[in-house]
């Protein structure tokens, strides 16, 4: 209830020039959170479904990385900066960890520029209105199930805010059933009824989210 992530970006259309930022009001990167982020494979939040491999997809999409992020450590306010690379070794390069003098709110910030090769240039959505949908799709089960935080999604000024964009077209909710399997133990089914520009980015009109730790795992049509 009290999270909050910022997505803004700018120069969409600028394979080169284009520009991102994920900016969130979490703890921030910790020494033992910084220390969990510097392995790969970590099971620091397995709990919660994490994988610890996530940190790896994105650079490979994206020329240039940066992340600063501010915590607190034995009552002193941090401010933790880096640069991260997809390179064989020195994957985290311009390192500083200093103490902050002012005030300030605990967080972090990660700054994507440039998109790498062509596979990722000639795929991205140049289109404002694509890139919502294709936010919306890809955290379809988070938004209208209403788990995730509040999420403002920025992009050349433009903003829209989600859950609520995607909850907006909810039109009945049919409610949570149990089905209990012997392989698997209780399994939750739940129906909604949306409006169709909630299936905008998916094969079909009929969805099925199979979802696992709170997250999305794959999405079937179920058209007929």
């Amino acid at each position: 209830e009290r999270g909050r992530i910022v997505v803004t970006m700018s120069s969409v259309r600028d394979a080169d020039a284009i520009t991102m930022t994920v900016s969130d009001n979490g703890v921030g990167l910790q020494p033992s959170r910084f220390e969990a982020f510097c392995i790969t494979d970590t099971d620091y939040k397995i709990e919660r479904g994490g994988k610890g491999i996530g940190r790896l997809l994105w650079l490979d999409a994206f020329e240039r990385v940066s992340v600063v992020s501010i915590y607190e450590s034995e009552g002193r306010l941090m401010r933790r900066s880096f640069s991260f690379r997809l390179q064989s070794q020195d994957q985290i390069t311009d390192e500083r960890d200093e103490l902050l003098t002012s005030a300030a709110p605990t967080g972090t910030v990660v700054t994507f520029v440039g998109l790498r090769g062509t596979a990722y240039r000639s795929k991205f959505p140049i289109q404002p209105a694509t890139i919502v949908k294709h936010f919306g799709s890809h955290f379809f089960a988070d938004f209208i199930l209403g788990k995730s935080p509040q999420v403002l999604l920025d992009i050349e000024g433009a903003a829209t805010r989600f859950p609520d964009q995607i909850q907006s077209l909810m039109v009945q909710d049919r409610g949570v059933a149990d089905i209990s399997t012997m392989d698997f133990g209780t399994l939750r089914l739940a129906s909604f009824i949306c409006e169709k520009a909630a299936s905008a980015n998916f094969d079909g009109l009929h969805q099925i989210h199979l979802v696992a730790n709170g997250r999305t795992v794959t999405t079937r049509k179920i058209d007929g």
